[in-house]
């Protein structure tokens, strides 16, 4: 699937039937929106522009554990942004007018759509009807942005969290605020949507460090990776399981805007979580890729502050990832202290399993800008994991320099991310992890 990179996508919609632009316009036409062909698109009223995209989505490249309605991914998808706005920074009160207009335009080309997509919030999905229903109960003037803003409850026992997506749209910032005790997602949901309607509404926009008077007392504001943690400060909350639901968000948000916007799912392993980024091949994002969110929280046991290499994350990078990734990371997380009384894993060192697995031997730790995930943030290293195959295994063991030998070259040539497709050989789901590594 091809999205259009340099235009800033707003909702998506799942076209229901193959089609044309010119014929798309005369449907629309028929439903009462006035759409019309240009070289930049389908002209729509209040300066929207629409880009028809001949393929479906993909079903992994949507959230729908929100929608409760069962629907297809249809055939093409119709990608609508704001015209009159592009490029411009208006205030949230005219962002709030033009959603508003968005709205009324989607009510009305929905009879064409099985499913609409909010790409700024997580790629969320629902079912067309869904819309129509839930955006019925809104009337003009009202404050739209309920409809398009969505919160997911990141429940890790050592740092649980509220996420809100979607206040892209209203040229805002998005929000997390931590949970515990009495915070629960419910209340914590009830009360970013306080702040998020006084950001809409009435222009607000925190500074870092600055608060804001709620319910639930006052709220102070820090700014992580382009959006706003939001911590309460006359609720009880254990101080170091904030500062891990602080990470973790900051971890989401940069890996997550490193392109495009794309989906996020998160996977849960006892004592691991990786994130898995969802990018549409073609989009000029990179690579997908899954990467753990929380090994860089300590201090590695045998590693060095000094050679960069005390607090790392681990990334795997290929445009098939899938379920299989997580079992890879674990396997490599399990193995970077190394064994008892044994050495670290340092940068560029290989990790190797006992049996190859479809012609791939291991992987080579790669550290630094390679690809979209890599590269150090607040003093945490990203590794991606670069698989070597089991002649180049052979050749390293043979000769001990020849591993070195073989980094260089891949540093001349500036080739390693074309390795990463090495992972096709393995993308179909596995039976099991991989077995433990070897020297």
């Amino acid at each position: 699937m091809t999205l259009p990179s340099s235009l800033p996508i707003w909702v998506t919609l799942l076209l229901r039937d193959a089609t044309s632009a010119a014929e798309l316009c005369a449907r629309a036409g028929a439903l009462g929106v006035d759409a019309t062909p240009t070289v930049d698109g389908i002209q729509l009223p209040h300066g929207f522009l629409a880009l028809l995209d001949p393929q479906p989505m993909p079903r992994q490249l949507l959230d729908l554990g929100a929608s409760h309605e069962d629907f297809g991914m249809g055939a093409q998808c119709l990608h609508l942004r704001g015209g009159a706005r592009a490029g411009a920074k208006h205030e949230p009160r005219q962002a709030a007018i033009e959603v508003e207009r968005l709205t009324g335009l989607l009510r009305a080309l929905c009879p064409l759509a099985e499913g609409v997509v909010f790409v700024n919030a997580n790629d969320i999905a629902f079912a067309a009807s869904e819309f129509l229903a839930a955006s019925a109960t809104f009337a003009a003037g009202a404050d739209h942005f309920p409809l398009y803003v969505f919160t997911k409850v990141r429940a890790e026992d050592d740092g649980p969290y509220a996420s809100a997506y979607g206040m892209a749209l209203f040229n805002l910032p998005d929000l997390a605020m931590p949970l515990g005790g009495a915070l629960t997602p419910g209340l914590a949901t009830a009360i970013l949507g306080e702040l998020q309607r006084a950001m809409v509404a009435e222009g607000f926009s925190p500074d870092d460090g600055a608060t804001f008077d709620t319910r639930i007392g006052r709220l102070r504001m820090e700014h992580v990776q382009g959006a706003l943690f939001v911590v309460p400060i006359a609720v009880a909350l254990d101080p170091a399981k904030v500062a891990v639901a602080r990470y973790r968000f900051m971890r989401e948000r940069g890996e997550a805007h490193a392109g495009v916007p794309g989906i996020l799912h998160r996977v849960r392993r006892p004592g691991l979580v990786v994130d898995h980024h969802l990018r549409a091949q073609g989009s000029g994002a990179g690579p997908s890729f899954a990467v753990t969110n929380g090994l860089g929280l300590t201090a590695r046991r045998g590693g060095s502050a000094d050679l960069g290499d005390d607090r790392v994350e681990l990334a795997l990078m290929s445009e098939h990832v899938g379920p299989w990734a997580t079992g890879w990371l674990e396997w490599v997380a399990r193995a970077l202290g190394g064994p008892d009384g044994g050495e670290p894993l340092r940068a560029f060192d290989r990790v190797v399993l006992e049996e190859p697995a479809s012609g791939i031997a291991g992987c080579v730790l790669w550290p630094g800008a390679v690809g979209r995930a890599s590269g150090a943030r607040d003093g945490v290293h990203t590794w991606a994991l670069v698989p070597i195959l089991e002649e180049e295994l052979a050749t390293f063991r043979a000769a001990p320099e020849a591993q070195g030998a073989w980094v260089d070259e891949r540093r001349a040539r500036g080739d390693v991310e074309a390795l990463f497709e090495r992972w096709s050989r393995v993308a179909p789901p596995l039976a099991s992890p991989p077995g433990p590594p070897v020297p």
